[in-house]
């Protein structure tokens, strides 16, 4: 849920809490996890990768991108940063 508040007669509007405000493209999420727009737009789409659909438009939180990422490691690094 969003919320707002007013800060000298200015409505500010903040993010739902978990996300850091930095909001990417999928073409940026590709860039980072070195893979294809089309893996990113289907993973989304079949909703296995967290993501936020602004209208006709996909979105998706950096912060909620490196939490799914931590979820998905796997053998003894993952035992170790729990």
């Amino acid at each position: 849920m969003d919320r707002s508040a007013s800060i000298e007669g200015q409505e500010v509007v903040t993010l739902a809490p978990g996300l850091d405000g930095r909001l990417l493209t999928a073409e940026e999420v590709a860039e980072r996890l070195q893979v294809t727009v089309a893996w990113v737009h289907e993973m989304a789409r079949r909703e296995e990768m967290p993501s936020l659909k602004l209208g006709k438009f996909r979105r998706f939180s950096s912060e909620a991108i490196e939490d799914w990422l931590r979820e998905h490691q796997v053998g003894a690094y993952k035992r170790r940063a729990t």
